[in-house]
């Protein structure tokens, strides 16, 4: 991965937990998350990240040109939609929202985030949705990465996880 060459700070979401395994002690690898109660607290850090980000340009704090990529990658998209819609119904209590948070999560950063969405079996608007029908019938893995702005001299460190720096779930 040649981002984690250039240092780059990576988040990775793998639904099937084993597709990443391999990657865990790589440099700037910073989560590997298999879980999916932790596969969504990392997107959910990643979009609080995102908007803290633009929040920090908006008050003029920074440029454009002072940002680094954060790269979030999330494998297997149908898997993960469908193994959130059911944790999530196994948890949802009345007056929780009746779809994960998470799904409004993934559109803002394919939207907002300045993403590269990549996917070898389906084209990036039919990868990004709130349901399986929009892949069409498509079958295979889809794998979405997000490039988001970091301010230089920031590791990510602080917004790593709830655990701490260097987290890897399981």
């Amino acid at each position: 991965m040649e981002a984690a060459a250039r240092g780059w700070p990576i988040w990775m979401c793998d639904p099937k937990t084993v597709e990443f395994i391999g990657l865990r002690r790589w440099p700037n690898v910073q989560i590997v998350a298999t879980s999916v109660a932790d596969m969504v607290v990392v997107i959910l850090r990643a979009q609080q990240e995102m908007e803290r980000r633009y929040a920090m340009v908006e008050a003029e704090q920074a440029d454009d040109d002072e940002f680094e990529p954060l790269i979030l990658v999330l494998d297997e998209y149908r898997d993960f939609m469908a193994m959130v819609t059911a944790w999530w119904q196994s948890i949802k209590q009345r007056g929780m929202p009746t779809k994960c948070p998470v799904f409004e999560a993934v559109g803002s950063l394919a939207r907002k985030g300045r993403s590269r969405v990549g996917d070898g079996h389906a084209p990036p608007e039919d990868v990004i949705g709130d349901s399986a029908s929009s892949h069409k019938g498509r079958s295979g893995p889809a794998q979405c990465v997000r490039l988001l702005p970091q301010p230089q001299g920031q590791d990510g460190e602080a917004l790593a996880d709830r655990r701490g720096a260097g987290w890897r779930s399981r």
